[in-house]
């Protein structure tokens, strides 16, 4: 049987897997809120790299399932397709794991995770942004697709508000 526990080691209570998305949810804040608009007047028009489009989410204060959802939110808005996806990834040089953990997969294979340095340690090895798992060796991704729905506009104002 495998026991749930938190960074410093203590197990996670039973109930808490049921309450963790609403404990995430009011938790969660950013340093700024980037409206969909104001990221385009920037831009001068909608940003068609996704990396100009997503990176600036990268400063929200959220973990991986809270900015999860943001990123899906903001690809479904724009029309690109993904899938979010629930699992463990494994830092195989450092044999360290994190379960559960939260990404995007893109149609053309790349993986789009700005948490993993998060719970795998700011190391050079570990992924961070937007890529294909080849170029990263060292980790290995696993999980199923789940879904985690479409924010409405309040909900995604909250996880992106000070």
């Amino acid at each position: 049987m495998y026991t749930m526990k938190f960074l410093d080691g203590t197990p996670v209570p039973e109930g808490y897997q049921k309450t963790a998305a609403t404990l995430i949810n009011a938790a969660c804040r950013a340093e700024e809120i980037i409206p969909v608009d104001e990221l385009e007047m920037a831009c001068g028009s909608a940003p068609t790299d996704l990396a100009t489009l997503l990176a600036p989410y990268d400063r929200y204060r959220l973990e991986c399932d809270g900015l999860t959802r943001v990123l899906s939110t903001v690809l479904h808005r724009r029309g690109i397709a993904h899938i979010c996806v629930v699992g463990k990834i494994v830092d195989l040089l450092d044999t360290v794991s994190m379960w559960p953990h939260y990404w995007l997969t893109l149609d053309d294979g790349r993986i789009v995770d700005y948490r993993a340095r998060m719970w795998l340690g700011d190391k050079p090895h570990i992924p961070h942004g937007i890529f294909y798992p080849a170029d990263f060796p060292g980790v290995l991704y696993s999980g199923e697709p789940i879904s985690l729905g479409v924010l409405d506009n309040e909900t995604f104002q909250i996880l992106s508000a000070i």
